[in-house]
């Protein structure tokens, strides 16, 4: 082989490297696009997804205030009465009423809500 083939034959051999590196730069190219689409997408569904958690911590912590409101008012009012004899078990409304008067505590039928008999055995 003379000098000008074997120039040649080694240009043709780095021509097809090149082809081959050519080939493989396109094909990543394409990933990358395909990775930073999906980024973009990714990103926006994240945000939109914080400020979906965002909107449901503020209603979470609504919700806990209101319940919190809500407990402190259930037991705000409420009365337990210890060591009632059991004669006065079958009418508890209108005990109720006559302890409170007994304590100097007015109190009348509308005042009273739901009244209970817990029997405690020991």
């Amino acid at each position: 082989m003379n000098k000008l083939d074997d120039i040649m034959y080694k240009l043709d051999g780095n021509k097809k490297d090149l082809d081959q590196i050519k080939k493989a730069m396109d094909f990543l190219s394409s990933k990358y696009d395909d990775v930073v689409i999906k980024t973009q997408s990714n990103e926006k569904e994240i945000n939109s997804l914080r400020e979906e958690n965002n909107l449901m911590k503020g209603e979470l912590l609504s919700l806990k205030s209101t319940v919190r409101i809500l407990e402190t008012e259930r037991v705000k009012n409420k009365v337990v009465i210890k060591g009632c004899k059991e004669q006065i078990l079958p009418n508890t409304l209108q005990s109720v009423i006559e302890i409170g008067q007994k304590i100097k505590v007015p109190l009348s039928i509308q005042n009273v809500i739901n009244t209970n008999v817990i029997k405690t055995y020991m």
